[in-house]
């Protein structure tokens, strides 16, 4: 196919050959083993990203109680699974999609008489938001890739069953690989480069799908817009019934042949676009429906996690939530653009009606009559639409609805954060940061550890003045009986100090010196206690 040739397609097969996405769907590819070898490597990144996914379900059970963490693995699974899934259609369907990439043809249609603007406008308008997509892909994916080498010192810290503490340097998605920590940081870039591949993967998978997704929904879209601008422009050079008796009758009679052949033709191009929109869904269908669905539960996971990490107070400084928002505006606009595009589609299908009673079908003889009656009767019947359900149809006012319920999810996980923060969760903080909530098996947070150390030793002077306060009011206690009764809560009160004493922050490069000096100032505070008191040494 020569550049002339390309030219009269909406697709754009210099960006498809630059992706691949051409030599992917052409039979005349280089073939092994009678395979197409574009195929062939293809199936063999997507099986290795398939079983590299497979290991984050094994990173749920390790943070099952991580209500964070184990969103962004879910979202990490739904995803990484979802572009296996669009390649795998892509490839299943490949010779299906070479033949519905003749919508894309100007001369796909038969009618000679259709705008040739129309067709050029929709051509640049379908590249330039195409390139602007990529840019977005290709922005996200630069930025999670290059992480782990800008933030190189950043560490993750995870909680062991057995208790311990393992500390892995940070990574692209932090996938669990089933190795120590003392292997993973001494082979640091080999797990980096694994998932470096899994990362070009995902993105290269995403994008071919979602372009040409993109480009075939244009195709379709102009094609049914020029037959409706077509149809609405028929029999208006048709003169007056007043002027059938004239000597001009035999030019009239003309005429409506011409516009009989003209709605014949039309009517035919229009049954052949709709062939091929109903072959585009039946192929595209379950994997855009999975995508709306995934990339709808990807926003309303991004905002659960900043409003989750809010309560902390330092979610500005938070890597995670700095890679999530990056990615935010992909996700935004592969839902808006699906939802638009389907929207236009079910438009333009539905517009033919109107174009049909907008023609000058009054002036028309009968046999067209006939015709523009039996086209009203099919497209009337024909109700072909992406939907969910029978009820909820593909639309922009889908992509509305789904915005208006992430925002509502985010502000209704802010106000509950804030009620639960006047209440007070010490208590419940103090159990997270020491490993026994769940009967000690939580698993600390695969985030960067100075977030959790800026939190640990944010909270830690509120605990020590409440367990040093305990002390004192249960050592105020007149009466030995009353002294006798306050023995276990004294107990857990410095067994409550024994715990922070040896939690592991006070051991860390990072919050020792902090982390220490509070301990000591409690110590002194708690010797001042025991001079000072009434009952003293009931305290010690």
């Amino acid at each position: 196919m020569d550049s002339k040739q390309e030219k009269q397609y909406i697709f754009n097969m210099k960006l498809a050959r630059i992706m691949g996405l051409y030599q992917i769907l052409t039979p005349n590819s280089t073939k092994i083993f009678n395979y197409n070898i574009y195929h062939v490597v293809i199936v063999f990144f997507g099986s290795f990203m398939f079983i590299i996914s497979m290991l984050f379900p094994i990173g749920l059970l390790y943070l099952r109680n991580d209500i964070i963490a184990f969103m962004y693995y879910m979202g990490c699974i739904n995803n990484f699974l979802l572009s296996s899934y669009k390649m795998g259609n892509i490839l299943y369907y490949s010779k299906d999609i070479w033949k519905c990439i003749d919508v894309t043809s100007f001369y796909f249609v038969s009618y000679k008489h259709y705008d040739r603007n129309l067709f050029e406008n929709c051509q640049k308008r379908s590249i330039r938001i195409t390139y602007i997509y990529i840019v977005i892909a290709l922005f996200a994916f630069f930025c999670w890739i290059f992480s782990p080498c800008v933030m190189n010192k950043s560490i993750i810290t995870i909680r062991n069953i057995d208790g311990s503490y393992s500390n892995y340097r940070m990574n692209i998605f932090n996938i669990y690989l089933l190795a120590s920590h003392e292997t993973y940081n001494m082979n640091f870039y080999i797990f980096y480069i694994i998932e470096i591949i899994v990362s070009v993967c995902y993105v290269y998978f995403t994008i071919v799908f979602d372009v040409l997704m993109l480009l075939i929904c244009f195709a379709i879209s102009y094609q049914l817009e020029t037959i409706s601008n077509s149809i609405k422009l028929l029999g208006y050079e048709i003169a007056t019934q007043d002027n059938i008796r004239t000597s001009k009758s035999i030019q009239l009679e003309k005429k409506c042949d011409k516009i009989y052949n003209d709605l014949i033709t039309i009517m035919a191009d229009h049954q052949n676009v709709i062939k091929k929109l109903n072959d585009f869904y039946n192929m595209f269908r379950l994997v855009t429906l999975t995508q709306i669905f995934i990339a709808s539960s990807s926003h309303v996971f991004i905002w659960f996690i900043a409003a989750m990490s809010l309560d902390g107070g330092d979610n500005a400084d938070s890597i995670l939530s700095f890679k999530l928002f990056i990615v935010l505006p992909l996700i935004n606009f592969q839902l808006f653009m699906t939802c638009s595009l389907f929207g236009t589609i079910n438009e333009k299908k539905d517009s033919i009606i109107f174009a049909l009673y907008s023609s000058n079908w009054t002036d028309m003889d009968l046999k067209s009559k006939k015709i523009v009656l039996l086209s009203l009767t099919i497209n009337n019947a024909n109700q072909l639409k992406m939907k969910f359900t029978s009820t909820k149809i593909v639309n922009l006012e889908m992509f509305s609805h789904t915005m208006r319920f992430c925002y509502s999810i985010f502000s209704m996980l802010i106000n509950y954060n804030n009620k639960n923060f006047k209440k007070g969760l010490f208590p419940l903080v103090l159990k997270y940061y020491s490993g026994k909530l769940n009967g000690g098996n939580t698993f600390g947070r695969i985030y960067p550890k100075q977030s959790i150390l800026g939190r640990g030793i944010q909270i830690l002077p509120k605990i020590e003045y409440l367990i040093t306060n305990v002390l004192k009011e249960l050592g105020e206690t007149n009466g030995s009986s009353e002294t006798s009764k306050n023995k276990v809560s004294i107990l857990a009160a410095l067994d409550a100090f024994h715990v922070l004493c040896k939690h592991p922050f006070g051991y860390h490069k990072v919050s020792e010196s902090k982390w220490r000096s509070l301990l000591q100032s409690t110590i002194a505070k708690l010797i001042d206690i025991s001079k000072t008191g009434l009952r003293a040494s009931g305290l010690l």
